[in-house]
């Protein structure tokens, strides 16, 4: 009974039941560790109770007290982790290096930490570790970094030293997880080919840095492991071969390399396969060797492809094809005989764009194709959901428009649109409507029928202050997105 009324005063919202309890165990000296469930309960209200960071409330005594005769499990719980370590020296400071080898999640991020960075080396039992939006300073590195149980390392629109990149590397040999997203790296991170339990890699928009075109090591075929690799946006020197090695991998994302690519026909041992993303790249011909891999559900490849071919159709699990800047004019009827294909882009055409009919389709996306009529068979496609044929010369929507019930985001800017037809308002489902940097003439107060509408993007499309809140009065609900460029009237 007495471990149910502490449970019960430690759930409570008011902060003096939660110090009562507190009380109350330390007059009784309470057997530590606590029972599991009076344990979780008494981490819960020390967080109810926890007094603003950098205070000098007596309360940081006692709490710090608490947690350690207590023996409370603390590092589950970011806010009162945080809260420890960003505690005046007087208070918690001689204690601090306590709390680091206990703590499993750390990040720095935005705002430099107040206790020195060199106290990071202490935290040997991390195993998830992010920097983000920061640029550390230089500061004591020890000759051996060591965090065996690091499983997920990130770093985002991050700037450090070159050497603390390669301490913290070489000190991290168990990672399952590593990302680099506009980083100041500048070198290929060669390290990871040691790392056997590596699954997931992303080396993302280093090109600032990464100056020069690099080669990945062909000792990457030691990561056996590998589900996910991904360098993304610096210029490769080839099409690193050895990832065919990698049997368990599930995705391969090589885009914006500026590379002629040569896919080899060994790829089609990664029968696992799932998504490949190899736009930004130069083919002449469409990859034949990818239309044999058996798992393949996403595409999404370009520059230069002048055709897709009918092998294309041995690809039974595809979901997603994805086409960039593609030098044809017409998609191959035999799409259509594709059940699953359920995801289809254009984006970037040379030439001017036609489309046949794909009844699979509910997300189509035909941008930048020189379009100049709108294609007829899109209203025939009635299960489309997402519908994008923004970037081009349309200058009406048919009124057959109404066919598409299930259409819930529509993308039609930047074209050459005066007037949007009754029929457009029909769409029930019409959550999401960008119409901006169009020339339209007038705003319809039908507008008010689309009750599901939550966000109207009409950049480039200025209204008065005025004729906002008119607008604002028809779709109150909804999220609206203006600025100055021409003035529709309102009808």
């Amino acid at each position: 009974m007495e471990t149910d009324k502490l449970i019960q005063l430690f759930e409570s919202p008011d902060p003096a039941n939660i110090k009562l309890a507190f009380h109350m165990m330390t007059l009784k000296s309470e057997a530590t560790p606590l029972p599991q469930p009076l344990q979780e309960a008494a981490a819960l209200g020390l967080e109810t109770i926890l007094p603003k960071p950098k205070t000098d409330d007596s309360l940081c005594e006692d709490i710090w007290n608490w947690i350690t005769h207590f023996q409370l499990p603390v590092t589950h719980s970011d806010r009162i982790k945080d809260w420890l370590l960003y505690q005046p020296d007087k208070c918690l400071y001689h204690n601090i290096k306590e709390i680091f080898p206990l703590i499993r999640q750390y990040g720095i991020g935005n705002t430099l930490p107040d206790y020195p960075l060199e106290r990071l080396w202490e935290c040997t039992n991390l195993e998830f570790l992010n920097f983000q939006f920061i640029q550390l300073p230089p500061f004591p590195i020890p000759a051996k970094v060591f965090f065996p149980h690091l499983k997920d390392l990130r770093f985002y629109e991050f700037q450090a030293e070159p050497e603390f990149y390669t301490r913290i590397l070489a000190g991290s040999p168990n990672l399952s997880k590593l990302s680099f997203i506009q980083t100041n790296l500048s070198r290929f991170p060669g390290e990871i080919t040691q790392m056997y339990d590596l699954e997931d890699f992303d080396l993302y928009g280093n090109k600032s840095y990464l100056t020069e075109t690099i080669r990945i090591p062909d000792e990457i075929r030691n990561l056996q492991k590998m589900k996910r690799f991904s360098c993304r946006y610096f210029r490769l020197a080839e099409f690193p071969k050895a990832v065919v090695q990698m049997p368990f991998l599930e995705s391969l994302a090589l885009p914006g390399t500026e590379c002629a690519f040569q896919i080899p026909d060994e790829i089609e041992n990664l029968t696992r396969l799932e998504s490949v993303f190899l736009e930004g790249n130069y083919f002449e011909e469409f990859p034949e060797a990818l239309t044999r891999l058996p798992s393949l559900q996403t595409i999404q490849i370009g520059e230069g492809i002048q055709r897709i071919p009918l092998s294309i159709t041995n690809l039974s699990s595809l979901k997603a094809l994805l086409l960039y800047g593609v030098e044809f004019d017409e998609l191959p009827p035999y799409l259509a005989d594709m059940p699953n294909l359920n995801t289809f882009w254009i984006i970037t055409s040379r030439k001017p764009f036609s489309i046949e009919k794909l009844p699979s389709l509910t997300n189509l996306s035909i941008t930048s194709c020189k379009l100049t009529v709108f294609p007829s068979t899109i209203v025939d496609t009635i299960q489309l959901e997402d519908l994008t044929i923004s970037y081009n010369e349309i200058t009406e929507i048919p009124t057959q428009f109404n066919q598409l019930v299930n259409l819930k985001h529509l993308h039609i800017n930047n074209n050459n649109i005066t007037r949007l037809p009754d029929e457009l308002f029909e769409l029930e489902n019409l959550v999401y409507l960008s119409i901006g940097n169009n020339p339209l003439t007038e705003i319809s107060p039908r507008f008010q029928q689309l009750k599901n509408l939550r966000v109207l993007n009409m950049t480039g499309m200025s209204l008065s202050d005025e004729g906002v809140a008119i607008v604002r009065s028809w779709i109150p609900y909804c999220q609206l997105s203006i600025n100055d460029t021409h003035y529709p009237a309102l009808k």
